[in-house]
C-alpha cells in the first residue's frame, strides 16, 4: 500500500524554528554562564511542541492518520495516543526531578520549569520510535541508541563549539549559531526519525545531508583534532 502525502517542509520550519530560538536565547545564555541555559531549555522544548503541531499533526495530518491506525491496529483513539505520550512523560519527569535532587541546585520555579521542559522534549524526542514497535524490539534499541549518541555528541560539543565560533564572530553571534545549530540538530533528528518510522518515507541522500549530517559535522569540528589523536593511536599504539 502506498503511503500517505508526507509535507516537504520539514527543512525550512525547522530552520525556521531553530533560528529564531538560537538568536532570542543567546544573550540569555551569554548572562547565566550555563553552556545549555534555560531558556534555550524551555525554548527547544516549545519549538518541538509547535513541530510535532504544524509538521506532523497539520501538515502531514494523513500520514500521521495512516500511522496511528497501523500503531493502533485500527482501533484509533485521542486517549490511547496521549497515554502513549504521558507515560514516558512521567517517567522522565521522575527521572528529572530525583537528578535535580540530587544536583547542587535547588528546588525553585526555574529549575523545575527546566526538569518539566526536558521532559517534554526527551518525550517527544523519543515518541517516533513507537513507529518500530510492530517490527523488532531490537529496531527500537538501536534507533534509541543512536538518537542518544547524536544527542550525547550535541551536548559534549557545545561549549567547544561556541569557543570555535567565538574567534571569527564574537560572543553572542557565537552563542547565536551554537544555539541554532543544536536547536536544528534536534528538531531534524525528530523529523527524520518520524518520517522513517512513522510515515514509512524512505530517506533522500539530500535529506540526508541537509537534516542530519550538516548539523552534526558542525557540533563536532572542534572535536576533530581529538578524534584524529584518538584515530593515530589505534593505529599506531600509545606513544
Amino acid at each position: 500500500m502506498r503511503s500517505k502525502p508526507v509535507t516537504k517542509l520539514g527543512v525550512p520550519v525547522n530552520l525556521v524554528f531553530a533560528l529564531a530560538i538560537g538568536f532570542f536565547t543567546a544573550n540569555n545564555s551569554i548572562d547565566s554562564g550555563i553552556s545549555i541555559s534555560d531558556a534555550l531549555v524551555y525554548c527547544l522544548a516549545i519549538g518541538m511542541v509547535a513541530q510535532e503541531l504544524i509538521l506532523v499533526q497539520t501538515l502531514s495530518i494523513e500520514a500521521n492518520t495512516e500511522y496511528q491506525s497501523r500503531l493502533f491496529k485500527g482501533n484509533v483513539s485521542a486517549s490511547k495516543r496521549l497515554q502513549m505520550l504521558f507515560i514516558p512523560f512521567l517517567l522522565m519527569l521522575f527521572l528529572g526531578f530525583l537528578s535535580l535532587y540530587f544536583s547542587e541546585r535547588s528546588f525553585q520555579l526555574d529549575s523545575m520549569l527546566r526538569v518539566l521542559a526536558v521532559s517534554v522534549i526527551f518525550t517527544l524526542g523519543v515518541d517516533p520510535l513507537f513507529g518500530l514497535t510492530d517490527r523488532d524490539y531490537l529496531a527500537v534499541f538501536g534507533a534509541a541508541v543512536v538518537y542518544l549518541l547524536i544527542i550525547g555528541s550535541a551536548i559534549r560539543g557545545y561549549e567547544n563549539l561556541v569557543g570555535l565560533f567565538d574567534i571569527a564572530f564574537g560572543e553572542y553571534l557565537s552563542f547565536s549559531f551554537t544555539n541554532v545549530t543544536f536547536c536544528y540538530l534536534i528538531l531534524s533528528i525528530r523529523w527524520t526519525y518520524y518520517r522513517l518510522f512513522c510515515f514509512n518515507q524512505m530517506e533522500e541522500p539530500t535529506h540526508i545531508i541537509l537534516e542530519s549530517l550538516i548539523p552534526v559535522l558542525i557540533i563536532l569540528v572542534p572535536s576533530l583534532p581529538d578524534l584524529f589523536e584518538v584515530v593515530k593511536m589505534i593505529y599506531s599504539g600509545p606513544s
